[in-house]
Formats: C-alpha cells, structure tokens, sequence
C-alpha cells in the first residue's frame, strides 16, 4: 500500500486530514498534498502513515473537514 492509498483508505475510515496530519506529526497541508499526489512522501512519513490504517480516528471535538485541493 502506498501513503496515497494510506491517506484515502484513513479518509474513507472517518479520519479527517487534520486528524492524520495530527497523528503523523506533520501539517494538513501535507498530507493534503500526498492525497492528492503532488508531494513525494520521506520515508518515515509514509511509515507513520501506514501505521495508521486499521486505527480508529481520535475521539475529539476539535474536528475539522477533509479539504480536497
């Protein structure tokens, strides 16, 4: 699976972009950009990224919308 693929199948999971950026330790616009492939992903990143799936978003209140580019 690619980061890509990561962020998408963590969106159609109710993650939110912010939620993942958050998680990731990286900014929205970030993973934004590996969303919408327009940014070659670290290794580490995409590491972190991958981790995520399977993962239950975070129960908070502070959640933004998913903002497509």
């Amino acid at each position: 699976m690619t980061p890509k693929a990561a962020v998408q199948a963590l969106i159609d999971a109710h993650w939110n972009e912010h939620q993942i950026a958050q998680a990731v330790g990286v900014n929205r616009s970030t993973i934004n950009r590996i969303r919408n492939g327009v940014l070659s992903v670290s290794y580490d990143t995409g590491f972190r990224i991958l981790q995520l799936v399977g993962r239950q978003p975070p129960a908070n209140n502070d959640k933004q919308p998913n903002q497509a580019a």
